[in-house]
């Protein structure tokens, strides 16, 4: 928030327009809107959970009902692409993952990733799962869940999704395999939101500092280094921060 303050404070100071701030913080769109200001980039995922975990709460998970979100979500993709509708609070987004999340449920139900044993076909799954998605990206267009967008085809799209989180299953499960027990491991991929936060809250304006001292250069090497640097270093800082809290909070660090 202080950093969004920063950027927006011409309008703050000049309009009067510091509810649209404090709206950002409850809206979580990674976008200024009518409405609101944004606070930080990857805060719709946060509010975006929260709706979905509240929508699964209030709606009994079988085979009937994900059926007909998963229209829903289709058909609210297609309308709202036609009409140009944008939705605050990212309903939008959230509507978006419905396919997504029920997916996921499904699979620990019934328990597939478990029941592969054989490492051979994992490797063969994750090769298709990954030409899929390259396809899907070259002949659909680019689609992202903030906004949301999925480029020509929603159908199209959730295929490339859903064979993406295939991907990482895929290798995630190759990975435990070959490292085994590994800490290190376990304790960053379970806390990524936190890592894209502190490196989203940390790199973004350290970077628009170096792009303005570097304005005259054309070393994109330079800047690629240096971003690396920046990356490595944010990544240190959270995997210390995270041991420290992991203890007192296990549910929220992900153990």
């Amino acid at each position: 928030m202080p950093f969004a303050i920063w950027i927006h404070k011409e309008e703050l100071l000049a309009d009067g327009q510091w509810w649209k701030l404090l709206i950002g913080i409850i809206d979580g769109d990674g976008y200024d809107t009518p409405i609101s200001f944004y606070d930080c980039l990857p805060c719709w995922f946060i509010v975006s959970i929260i709706q979905l975990r509240i929508l699964f709460l209030l709606v009994e998970i079988n085979k009937i009902s994900a059926a007909i979100l998963v229209l829903i979500s289709v058909v609210f993709l297609v309308i709202r692409k036609h009409l140009g509708l944008d939705l605050f609070f990212c309903i939008d987004s959230t509507v978006m993952a419905i396919p997504y999340f029920l997916i996921g449920y499904f699979m620990k139900k019934k328990l597939i990733i478990e029941s592969i044993k054989r490492q051979s076909i994992w490797v063969v799954v994750a090769f298709l799962s990954a030409l899929i998605v390259s396809l899907v990206l070259v002949l659909n267009g680019p689609a992202q869940m903030n906004g949301p967008s999925y480029g020509h085809n929603v159908i199209a799209n959730y295929i490339a999704g859903i064979s993406g989180s295939i991907l990482v299953f895929s290798l995630s499960h190759l990975l435990a395999n070959k490292l085994g027990e590994k800490k290190e491991i376990k304790l960053v991929s379970r806390n990524t939101l936190f890592i894209i936060f502190a490196h989203w809250v940390v790199i973004l304006p350290l970077g628009i500092i170096i792009a303005k001292v570097l304005s005259n250069f054309n070393y994109i090497i330079v800047l690629t280094i240096v971003a690396y640097i920046l990356s490595g270093f944010v990544l240190l800082i959270m995997r210390k921060w995270i041991e420290l809290w992991i203890e007192k909070f296990p549910i929220l660090f992900g153990k």
